[in-house]
C-alpha cells in the first residue's frame, strides 16, 4: 500500500501478502475518500467491503465482529511498531529488521523496500553492500 506525496512521489506504507488483507483503514473508519493506493505485485484475489454491509455482518456474527476487532488491533499495534522503529532505529537498523522476514526480501522489489524503509535507492544499495561485506 502507498500514498502519493505532495511531491508526487510514491511512499510504501504497507505490504500484505498470502492469505492477508489490506484496506485504508483511515478511509474506512472516517467513510472518506482514500488516501492510499494498493498495488498488487503477483496475482491476487481483491474484494470490496462497504462499511454498511462489513458492520450488518459483524453484528450477525460474533466469529466475523471478533476477527474484524483482531484485525484492527493487528494493524495498530503494526503501525505503532513502524511508528516507533521509525523515531529509534536507523535505516540500517530497520533494513536489517527487514533481513527476518524472507517474504519481503524474496517477493517485493528494492525501490519498494527503499520506501518503505524511508530512503533512496541509493541508499539501500548502500546499506546493502555494507551489510554483505
Amino acid at each position: 500500500m502507498y500514498f502519493i506525496n505532495e511531491q508526487g512521489i510514491e511512499i510504501t506504507t504497507w505490504f500484505s501478502f498470502s492469505g492477508m488483507m489490506i484496506t485504508d483503514m483511515m478511509a474506512y473508519y472516517q467513510q472518506t475518500s482514500t488516501t492510499f493506493y494498493v498495488l498488487a505485485l503477483e496475482n491476487s484475489e481483491i474484494s470490496l467491503a462497504r462499511k454498511p454491509d462489513l458492520e450488518a455482518l459483524y453484528e450477525k456474527s460474533a466469529d466475523l465482529a471478533h476477527f474484524g476487532r483482531l484485525y484492527a488491533e493487528k494493524a495498530l499495534l503494526t503501525t505503532m511498531r513502524r511508528m516507533l522503529d521509525f523515531q529509534t532505529k536507523t535505516a540500517e537498523q530497520r533494513y536489517l529488521d527487514l533481513l527476518s522476514k524472507p517474504e519481503f526480501m524474496q517477493k517485493i522489489p528494492l525501490k519498494y523496500l527503499a520506501s518503505y524503509l524511508g530512503i533512496t535507492d541509493s541508499s539501500l544499495s548502500r546499506i546493502r553492500a555494507q551489510v554483505n561485506r
